[in-house]
């Protein structure tokens, strides 16, 4: 039901008992209907970063974000395990987009690295062999209610210099952003 309403009089009283069986039905109908038709959808934002020798990281989508699916993103940047140096990545997930300047670890660190989300989830990206895992799945529950839910996404991969002990982390880069919009 809904929440109660102020009256005429300052007394609370519960606007859908107030409605007929066909305003319910029609409010129902309208509500249901605009909420599900949202169609899912992925949209790129933003730029990413890197040394000005090399392409900057990117994310790309290799599934929509459907109900009742898996949504798959993918990570094309530096992702490599060596004796003497690591990139690992991390997707960021969040509710909003943001531009925010990285903080500089080092002198190393490339100019115009932007968060494009305030991340509310880092998932570090485990290892696999000589390198990161460069690809995250998500299952989309069959739930209606998260028809139209949006987030936002980006990688970011930190370069460690591990030619001593312990390992230095040096620089963030970062790939453009992606807007993930839940829906059929």
């Amino acid at each position: 039901p809904s929440p109660p309403v102020a009256g005429a009089r300052g007394r609370c009283f519960n606007l859908e008992m107030h409605l007929s069986p066909l305003s319910r039905f029609l409010l129902i109908l309208v509500t249901t209907t605009a909420a599900s038709t949202a169609q899912a959808s992925v949209t790129s934002y933003g730029k990413g970063c890197n040394l000005p020798s090399n392409a900057p990281p990117l994310i790309t989508n290799l599934t929509l974000p459907k109900l009742n699916t898996v949504f798959t993103v993918r990570f094309i940047g530096p992702n490599s395990i060596t004796p003497v140096s690591q990139d690992q990545p991390a997707l960021l997930t969040g509710v909003a987009a943001t531009q925010i300047p990285v903080p500089p670890l080092s002198s190393l660190q490339p100019p115009n690295c932007d968060l494009l989300t305030f991340p509310l989830l880092i998932q570090f990206m485990p290892t696999s062999g000589s390198a990161y895992q460069d690809t995250v799945s998500m299952p989309i529950p069959n739930d209606t209610s998260l028809i139209g839910v949006t987030v936002y996404q980006q990688f970011a991969s930190v370069y460690r210099n591990c030619r001593s002990t312990p390992c230095v982390d040096q620089m963030i880069r970062v790939s453009n952003g992606i807007k993930v919009v839940i829906g059929l």
